[in-house]
């Protein structure tokens, strides 16, 4: 799916996204989960979330490097839907 895809499928209420490609991130040697957000009280679903996979504690270098690999935009499809 495109970033416009899944912006519009999440149906997210955020302003702004920020997405990278697990390829970019298989890159540095760094893992991807689906890690969907389902049934927690107060906050919205969020079934296409996933997770970078790292070790704790996280050297700052690397989060650095990390955050680097996304790219960040204004969402498309921001919902209505408050937190």
């Amino acid at each position: 799916m495109t970033v416009d895809e899944l912006s519009k499928a999440e149906n997210c209420p955020n302003g702004q996204i920020s997405a990278t490609t697990t390829k970019e991130l298989a890159a540095m040697g760094i893992g991807v989960a689906s890690m969907p957000l389902l049934g927690r009280p107060g906050l919205e679903d969020q079934p296409l979330h996933s997770t970078v996979l790292v070790e704790t504690p996280l050297d700052p270098s690397l989060a650095a490097a990390i955050s680097a690999r996304f790219e960040r935009m204004p969402n498309p499809y921001r919902s209505e839907r408050r937190r």
